[in-house]
């Protein structure tokens, strides 16, 4: 199997807008930029929304326009789990390997239950490394906006945590799936970036919540897909008999 990408509680990475000092237009403004962009490049669109009693299929594509007064993310729900109950459902376009290990692509609102679905051996796949969680999850408190990714999906190199063969100290080659799916998310991140810029807050990654798997492997424009890790996992490491 080649997808060997996870999806964790802790966020792999986690970008921080502070918006603290920022007014409710700038603060309206924001949020419409963000909804705008994630919808735009396929990697936040908001489905439902229950604290807001917002559904798409329903309403249309949710604008700052259904959020009076606007409180920035909150209406997203607190814990922003998919099924939880008060939180929102989202989703993005993603790429990954189907049973054959061909490259394929589709909306996706819970990367974990995508992952439990191609397993190849029922069971092999740890508990803890298919956890749910949007694939863009974007949560506020106190004028503070995260936007936290809890799959490395997202990432050139992975450590493969689920399979047989990890070591946590040579990497494997995630950089086909993420061509295909991590620069839309580079573009939303530099357009939240721009509109943080535009109303006088910081944006910056938050360390607490960011690991140092991921850490290495960002820049400026958010994902770094030139990266290249020191260890790297021979290629016959893809043969391996999962169990």
């Amino acid at each position: 199997m080649r997808n060997l990408w996870i999806q964790q509680d802790a966020p792999y990475v986690t970008w921080l807008a502070d918006l603290t000092s920022v007014g409710d237009d700038g603060r309206r403004s924001f949020v419409a930029s963000v909804l705008e962009s994630g919808a735009n490049h396929s990697v936040v669109e908001v489905e439902r929304a229950p604290t807001i009693d917002f559904d798409a299929s329903r309403d249309g594509p949710l604008t700052a326009a259904h959020l009076d007064p606007v409180d920035l993310f909150a209406f997203t729900g607190a814990a922003m789990a998919p099924g939880a109950p008060r939180s929102s459902t989202v989703r993005a376009w993603l790429s990954w390997y189907d049973l054959t290990d061909t490259p394929t692509g589709g909306w996706v609102r819970d990367p974990g239950a995508l992952l439990r679905s191609l397993e190849p051996v029922p069971g092999c796949i740890p508990e803890g490394f298919m956890d749910g969680w949007p694939p863009v999850r974007i949560t506020s408190h106190r004028g503070q906006v995260r936007i936290a990714l809890h799959s490395d999906i997202w990432l050139p190199w992975v450590f493969g945590s689920a399979h047989p063969e990890a070591d946590h100290l040579r990497m494997f080659d995630n950089l086909e799936l993420a061509r295909l799916h991590t620069p839309r998310l580079n573009a939303f991140l530099g357009d939240v970036r721009k509109a943080v810029s535009e109303i006088g807050g910081s944006w910056d990654i938050d360390v607490d919540g960011t690991g140092d798997v991921a850490a290495e492997q960002l820049d400026d424009e958010g994902i770094d897909l030139s990266f290249r890790p020191r260890s790297v996992m021979p290629a016959r490491a893809l043969d391996a008999e999962w169990f």
